[in-house]
């Protein structure tokens, strides 16, 4: 899910204007620059395609498969 939704998430924040809000319970805790939340993203999704490259990896899809015997 997060390497199909992170890089939609990234064009919308880069399309939009101003800064990005983040609210907590209705109170405003943070703002922050579109491009820096793209950056931050950006980090996100590479450690997504990380995670995917080791997990379909041999040796540790070899660890999950159900071998009997």
């Amino acid at each position: 899910m997060a390497l199909i939704f992170t890089p939609i998430v990234g064009v919308l924040a880069i399309s939009r204007p101003g800064n990005l809000d983040f609210q907590l319970f209705g109170q405003k805790i943070a703002a922050i620059s579109p491009f820096l939340f793209f950056l931050l993203l950006a980090g996100f999704f590479a450690l997504t395609l990380w995670q995917f490259r080791v997990l379909v990896c041999r040796d540790v899809s070899a660890i999950f498969q159900n071998r009997r015997g």
